[in-house]
Order: structure tokens, then sequence, then C-alpha cells
């Protein structure tokens, strides 16, 4: 049984260090791995960064010139 506990601690701190980078955090990302399952919040993650990386594509689009008059 240890082995397991061991097992699914380390798996929540992965997904806590991927969690790092995005709004989540690491503490949260950990808490909630650990609170549900860390499958369950690497999918969220997963989600969240294709979420994240498609907004800012849209906010990184040069603005058009505008003429001089």
């Amino acid at each position: 049984m240890l082995p397991l506990i061991i097992a699914y601690l380390i798996l929540s701190f992965m997904v806590a260090l991927l969690a790092r980078r995005t709004p989540l955090g690491f503490f949260r990302g950990f808490l909630f791995s650990v609170m549900m399952t860390p499958f369950l919040i690497l999918l969220f993650l997963l989600i969240l960064t294709s979420l994240d990386s498609k907004t800012k594509k849209v906010d990184e689009t040069p603005a058009s010139p505008t003429p001089d008059c």
C-alpha cells in the first residue's frame, strides 16, 4: 500500500511542476492533484495551456498601421 501512496504523491508532484508556469501555480496544482487525481489535473492543464496559447496568438497580432494624412 505504501508504494502506491508514494507513486501517487510523485505523480502529483510532477503535475505540480507542470502547473507552476500556469495561472494555477505549483502549490494549487499539487493540492488539486492530491485531492482529485493527477491525471484529471494534467488534462485540465493541457486544456488550460491550449486555450492560453490561442489567446496569446490573438493578442499578438500586430495592429494595422494608420495612414498618415
